[in-house]
């Protein structure tokens, strides 16, 4: 749902623009880089209605 999730003028937000979201607050807690991808998201859409359901999975690679 979300790398499809597309704004008005018809362009998905692509998992290019989840990959650079991620990649700009790694190391962040995992419940801070969804509401930050989530962020980057709505802004993206703007006013688009969000017709999929939205699923995030943070995978946090703990310290040996």
């Amino acid at each position: 749902g979300m790398f499809e999730w597309e704004n008005a003028a018809g362009e998905a937000f692509g998992t290019d623009r989840i990959c650079d979201c991620v990649v700009r607050h790694r190391g962040r807690p995992p419940a801070e880089l969804i509401q930050e991808l989530y962020a980057e998201l709505r802004s993206f859409v703007g006013d688009v209605a969000q017709t999929d359901d939205l699923t995030a999975l943070v995978v946090e690679r703990l310290p040996t």
